[in-house]
């Protein structure tokens, strides 16, 4: 038996994925988790001292929806100098829960970070005053541009607050 294995580029999700479909995602997930469908252990991290970069793997099991898979995302933080790379890089490996059968592979880079945004958004739904005008963020990189989803309003009136290189 064949099993074509499903390869999504970075450029491909980008296209593909908005931030309101990674908020949906995320809350249905955090249902199932809540209901305790979800199998989700710790994450487990590979250093590499001599590059001073590591990755960690996050395996989980979504058994609502029937679905399996691994995240490996890296942080390596000499990338953009050295490398021209981003300091952080993920994958995902999606495999079929029945056979084990690799299912997908996807570049998860811009997944990672709107998952990021949305944890905060979802947070930002139900934990912030209704009243609530402004949203202030720390930090002007990938992760505060990642949680400005939020709603009406508090989107119209974000506020960030970046260290500057050097100080």
């Amino acid at each position: 038996m064949h099993n074509e294995i499903l390869v999504i580029s970075e450029d491909t999700v980008k296209d593909l994925l908005t931030i309101e479909d990674a908020m949906k995602a995320v809350e249905e997930v955090l249902h199932e988790k809540a209901h305790h469908r979800v199998q989700m252990p710790p994450k487990s991290y590979i250093y590499f001292k001599q590059y001073e970069g590591d990755f960690r793997t996050m395996p989980s099991y979504i058994q609502g929806t029937n679905k399996a898979g691994v995240k490996i995302v890296n942080v390596h933080p000499h990338n953009p100098q050295k490398y021209q790379k981003p300091v952080v890089m993920a994958t995902v490996v999606l495999i079929s829960p029945l056979t084990g059968a690799p299912i997908a592979i996807i570049a998860a880079t811009a997944i990672t970070a709107m998952r990021t945004g949305a944890i905060g958004g979802i947070a930002t739904k139900y934990l912030a005053r209704k009243s609530s005008t402004t949203l202030g963020l720390v930090g002007a990189g990938t992760q505060a541009r990642s949680r400005a989803p939020c709603p009406g309003e508090l989107r119209r009136r974000l506020r960030r607050a970046a260290r500057l290189p050097g100080t």
